[in-house]
């Protein structure tokens, strides 16, 4: 038996299957008497047109990853649906039309075929929990409904699959490409990497991506790089990081690094939804790419500040001057400040954000005047003069409030005016 190291996979006790009849036999024992398929090597077997469903698999080998063998192993449909797989190895396997679906049937169609009744399973559920797909190539297969967690899609290749409705848990999908016909509808990924991932047609819709990996330290540090059993090799059959500060244990670096990261994916995603014509997913995940880039600045001002104070202390060569710190630090503060703006206005999409302000205008002001006023004025002419002077000079309440006060509000003033009818605009337009 190989030595290679594989993901997940209890190796120790593992029987090598060679004979495709060994295999089928075992499937029909395990079914006949409702126990789990487990601590197998299948790596030297062929597999193909296998029926897998509605079983356990446990610690089980299908292939392991070999820099040295350019040629992916094939399995041809096998069916996997409504089985339950953990701690599993696909690593550069060839799928094609494997089915790892929910086991539901069509009512109609199961109407068409033999007017039986359809009889539901007590679990049509298919689950992968631990599994590594990594360097695969799915062609035409299925994880419709799937439930996933925990799996490695590092470097894999979708074409014409379905993934639709499956839910995802800390899938690995950095550097995968989805082509052809491949679809994510109704699906949702949680803190899932899709960093470099590249989409030909369709692609995650946002409010299927409930947050990124790199937005849950937590996760992204125990689970997705710090997994025990998890071996992140590449392509190349070495191992390699981006996050330097994650490798060698600096938080606030580490931090930065994560929502820097999700928030160019998000940027990235925002640009092709309008590309697409999904107006409403670019505006959100413009703002998730926002959001994210505020916390890598703050996070990244908490490194700089731990490097200054003596909290953290850095080999000689890895150093930075007290003036090259101070330059990143008012970077930073400059980039919380452009997205304090953004928030405030609602981040360009939001109309409300923008009414707010201009009330809030209105009224402070109306106050301002209040407070300076001579004559005591009814609260409504008072309100009414701010409003006047908030979209165009009016001279009694210049004379009160003074030229500059009042010239500052009638330019924010109009300057917001403006803005919500360019929100109006997009939203009229642009608004699927």
């Amino acid at each position: 038996m190989s030595n290679r190291i594989v993901s997940f996979v209890d190796q120790s006790q593992l029987r090598v299957i060679d004979r495709i009849d060994t295999l089928q036999e075992m499937i029909r024992q395990c079914r006949k008497s409702n126990t789990a398929l487990s601590k197998l090597d299948l790596s030297q077997l062929e597999l193909e047109n296998l029926d897998m469903s509605e079983l356990e698999l446990s610690d089980i080998v299908f292939n392991r990853y070999d820099v040295t063998n350019p040629h992916h192993k094939t399995i041809r449909n096998i069916s996997f649906r409504g089985s339950r797989l953990s701690r599993v190895s696909f690593a550069h396997c060839r799928l094609i039309c494997c089915n790892f679906d929910r086991a539901d049937q069509t009512l109609r169609e199961a109407a068409k075929r033999n007017n039986e009744a359809y009889t539901p399973l007590p679990n049509p559920n298919t689950e992968l929990r631990e599994v590594d797909f990594f360097m695969c190539v799915w062609e035409r297969c299925r994880l419709r409904k799937t439930i996933i967690e925990v799996a490695d899609f590092r470097y894999s290749q979708f074409t014409d699959c379905s993934l639709g409705g499956c839910r995802i848990h800390l899938g690995d999908f950095y550097m995968t490409a989805f082509k052809g016909t491949t679809n994510f509808m109704a699906s949702l990924f949680m803190s899932c990497s899709i960093t470099n991932a590249t989409f030909d047609h369709d692609c995650i819709r946002i409010k299927g991506i409930e947050q990124l990996a790199q937005e849950h330290y937590e996760e992204y540090s125990t689970m997705l790089i710090g997994h025990p059993k998890w071996y992140k090799q590449n392509p190349c059959g070495g191992y390699s990081h981006q996050n330097e500060g994650e490798d060698k244990g600096y938080t606030a670096q580490s931090r930065s690094f994560a929502h820097r990261e999700a928030s160019e994916v998000y940027a990235h995603l925002s640009g092709f939804y309008a590309g697409r014509g999904l107006f409403k997913d670019s505006n959100m995940a413009y703002e998730r790419a926002k959001r994210n880039e505020a916390l890598a600045a703050y996070y990244d001002m908490r490194w700089q500040w731990q490097q200054l104070t003596g909290a953290v202390l850095l080999p000689e060569e890895e150093r930075q001057s007290l003036g090259q710190a101070v330059i990143k630090i008012g970077k930073d503060l400059l980039r919380l400040l452009n997205f304090a703006l953004c928030w405030i206005l609602g981040f360009g999409y939001k109309l409300k954000n923008v009414i707010i302000c201009f009330i809030l205008l209105v009224i402070g002001y109306s106050l301002l005047f209040h407070w300076k006023a001579v004559e005591e004025l009814p609260w409504q002419t008072e309100l009414a003069y701010s409003l006047n002077n908030t979209i165009g000079s009016f001279d009694a309440f210049i004379m009160v409030v003074g030229a500059w006060l009042s010239s500052l509000q009638t330019t924010i003033g109009i300057l917001l005016v403006g803005f919500a009818g360019f929100v109006i605009a997009n939203r009229v337009r642009n608004n699927y």
